[in-house]
């Protein structure tokens, strides 16, 4: 087998990820991750029969539409990275704007928080909440693959999770109470899926699909929030862009307050919501 540059390698890899939105990045970053050194440094050098290997095997996966971050094996999200593989939603920028809205509702809080994150999968919300507060930190999830990669996650960032297996309320004890509650729950309809961008077909559809008009687990997660929410405490759930009419007028019925705010494009996205 000739030898080959990780420069040659760059251009083999456009070549055969042209057709892909972010081939230029993709190509770089795979190269970067797999050589272990920025792309600058490695250009110049050898790429090893092993590595080869994997890279070859990872542009495969790609030109079949993996989407890149299960192919690389991780996600930036917040300023950390986490590990992600089939089990999990590859986490995005949208849901960094939920954590952003948590920590500065709970700057504002004395004293510790006790929080809970449900449809958890990755775990990025809770974890990066635990990275940036004091308190007691819960999470559930009906997927035991999902809870397995979020456990790790918290070990590698190295923080204290409670990591329940459950379907939603289900992972919470009796009695128990939380100041900050959040959820990015499967919200799509089944029109929606029917419409899905081929990547999200990799993606698992147990944290996709919300049921006929998307919304089941919604009005599940709404109807019982206040029921383990701390007086003055806060509820925070992601929606589609659709979606926020409908979760409002749900939310108005057992909360004392409710808003739908906007995500950085502008568009309805999360469910803000207290009780007195």
């Amino acid at each position: 087998m000739p030898s080959i540059t990780y420069s040659q390698f760059y251009t083999w890899l456009l070549a055969q990820l042209g057709q892909r939105d972010n081939a230029a990045n993709e190509s770089r970053w795979l190269l970067e991750s797999l050589g272990g050194d920025k792309f600058l440094e490695l250009q110049d050098k050898t790429v090893s029969g092993s590595c080869r290997e994997k890279i070859e095997t990872a542009a495969a996966k790609l030109q079949g539409g993996v989407p890149f971050q299960y192919v690389l094996g991780e996600q930036d999200f917040y300023g950390l990275t986490f590990k992600v593989n089939e089990n999990v939603l590859v986490p995005r920028p949208e849901t960094e704007v939920l954590v952003e809205t948590a920590l500065t509702w709970a700057g504002r809080k004395p004293g510790n928080i006790n929080a809970l994150d449900l449809c958890t999968g990755s775990g990025c919300i809770i974890i990066t909440l635990a990275k940036n507060l004091e308190g007691h930190f819960v999470a559930g999830d009906i997927s035991p693959g999902a809870l397995e990669v979020a456990k790790e996650n918290a070990g590698r960032h190295q923080v204290e999770v409670d990591f329940r297996l459950g379907d939603l309320w289900q992972a919470v004890k009796t009695g128990e109470s939380f100041d900050l509650i959040t959820a990015n729950p499967p919200y799509l309809s089944r029109g929606d899926m029917v419409s899905i961008p081929p990547e999200l077909t990799f993606e698992p559809d147990l944290a996709l699909y919300g049921g006929e008009d998307g919304l089941d687990l919604c009005r599940k997660l709404i109807d019982l929030a206040p029921e383990y929410l701390a007086p003055q405490g806060l509820f925070l759930m992601e929606i589609g862009d659709s979606q926020g009419e409908a979760v409002l007028s749900l939310a108005e019925k057992v909360f004392t307050q409710a808003s739908i705010e906007p995500d950085l494009a502008g568009k309805p996205r999360y469910l803000k919501a207290q009780v007195s």
